[in-house]
């Protein structure tokens, strides 16, 4: 295969070296584009490892030939005599190379480096393809990895003075606003929204509407509201089938029963239009089988689905749950460590994509039992709660689950205040969750009285005590040692 016909000649790199040490301050901006592998030939090669080597250790460039060609024989004659003389030769060479035009070639020096890397990934797929052993890359990481060389340099960032204004609409106008929840009391906390690239954790025990919770978003999101959008959904430990179906009971207020009553054909002509009817956007399920699926994977769906189905305008993406998903580099590195991997996988996936991930997980066992949950309620690692960008706890006593109360507690929050406290009620049989008010957050208070939590429950607390010293006082109830 011929893989020398490409835009840049071997000359060409030697010159790039050249104009690095006739202009070495002019280079320090590039130095690390420019590394070994993009350059072909063995000595080639070796000698741009040693520059690299003499910046680590002297922190700059060397400011001519004499330096880096003794520097490199001194590092490389004791195990390889003849490749030290053979990259002298080269320096001396490198030495007559006309530099006048260095600003041509260091402003040039991005595009040789991209145009490297994609050669080169190529080359490891193709050697992966032919020696049927594809299965151990990923194609598509290795190519994004490769065009995504010197993307810092084409955005040098926002300068306070010059670019306020830029700032301020790229966060507050109509289009730099992150996705709304749909839900008031959160999008009150959010104002702007969930923005790309954050990384949304509902923790919850097990059991607990996790799930439900999750489609309840996914729905809103892509509803009619003012700046919904395209959702990806992505079901690992549930069908894609049923997670699918969870949401159209949702919609159309309809349960199992109605089902069951009217057959499968009736239902599905009571329900069509109003499916349609609430839905400006798509909500795209795909599931996974626990543990099957990496990031990695996910990526390469939500990429593939995006670009084949004409999803223009994607807001979310869930992944439900996230000890579901196999860490994409499973080596010695403890469980701990591989959990938390995961979360910082997905939130790469949401600045990769251009939205906010939003992944369910579990808490741990001493979390189940508490009335709220905290930053070491994470199952598997406390690293997690470092990652996220908000966290928002689905909490319930036995005695709340029971009468179908939830209540929401977000936990941590990187973007706004954090300790907010909300009650809703589950309608189980339709999927639908709701976030009614808003409810009294005192650390201060012990586990029982935190349970209780709202301002109406503590006044019935109140009103019951005020009751039960009437009766003392009126002689109804004898009063012990204890009740006092």
């Amino acid at each position: 295969m011929a893989w020398e016909r490409f835009n840049f000649t071997n000359e060409y790199q030697e010159c790039i070296i050249a104009c690095m040490l006739a202009q070495p301050q002019e280079f320090m901006a590039y130095g690390w584009i420019v590394q070994p592998e993009y350059f072909h030939g063995r000595s080639t090669f070796q000698l741009v490892e040693q520059l690299q080597s003499y910046f680590e250790e002297y922190g700059k460039f060397p400011n001519n030939f004499t330096i880096l060609g003794n520097y490199a024989h001194d590092r490389i004659v004791r195990k390889n005599p003849q490749e030290a003389v053979e990259i002298l030769e080269l320096v001396s060479r490198m030495a007559d190379i006309d530099t006048e035009d260095w600003k041509s070639v260091r402003d040039r020096c991005l595009f040789f480096a991209k145009e490297r890397s994609a050669l080169n990934a190529v080359k490891k797929i193709h050697f992966h393809v032919t020696e049927g052993k594809l299965g151990e890359i990923d194609p598509i990481k290795e190519l994004q990895q490769a065009l995504a060389v010197g993307m810092n340099y084409q955005d040098l960032g926002v300068n306070l003075v010059d670019d306020y204004a830029q700032v301020i609409r790229a966060i507050y106008s109509d289009a730099g606003c992150g996705v709304a929840t749909g839900f008031p009391l959160l999008d009150g906390v959010w104002k702007t929204g969930w923005h790309p690239g954050w990384l949304i954790a509902i923790l919850a025990p097990p059991k607990r509407y996790k799930t439900t919770f999750c489609l309840n978003l996914a729905k809103s999101i892509a509803s009619r509201q003012a700046n919904g959008g395209d959702v990806l959904y992505y079901a690992c430990e549930i069908s894609q089938e049923l997670a699918a179906m969870r949401t159209i009971f949702n919609l159309t207020n309809k349960t199992e029963d109605d089902i069951m009553t009217h057959g499968i054909e009736k239902f599905i002509m009571m329900t069509g239009k109003e499916v349609r009817r609430q839905m400006g956007h798509h909500v795209w399920f795909k599931g996974f089988g626990s543990k099957q699926a990496t990031i990695g994977d996910i990526r390469n769906h939500a990429r593939f689905v995006t670009q084949q189905c004409g999803l223009k305008n994607l807001r979310a993406i869930f992944i439900d749950y996230a000890e579901t998903v196999r860490p994409m580099k499973e080596g010695r590195d403890p469980e701990y460590r591989q959990s938390a991997q995961v979360y910082t996988e997905a939130r790469a996936l949401g600045l990769e994509m251009g939205c906010p991930v939003i992944m369910p997980d579990r808490c741990n066992r001493e979390t189940v039992s508490k009335p709220v949950p905290s930053m070491s309620g994470f199952q598997g690692s406390f690293e997690k709660a470092g990652i996220v960008d908000a966290a928002i706890g689905l909490c319930a006593t036995n005695s709340e689950h029971v009468q179908n109360r939830i209540r929401y507690f977000i936990f941590l929050n990187r973007h706004g205040a954090q300790y907010l406290h909300f009650e809703g009620k589950v309608d189980p049989a339709k999927y639908k969750m709701t976030i009614d008010g808003e409810l009294d957050y005192d650390p201060s208070l012990d586990e029982d009285d935190q349970k209780a939590g709202s301002t109406r429950r503590k006044k019935k607390a109140k009103d019951v005590a005020e009751a039960i010293g009437h009766l003392v006082k009126s002689g109804g109830v004898r009063a012990t040692q204890s009740d006092e």
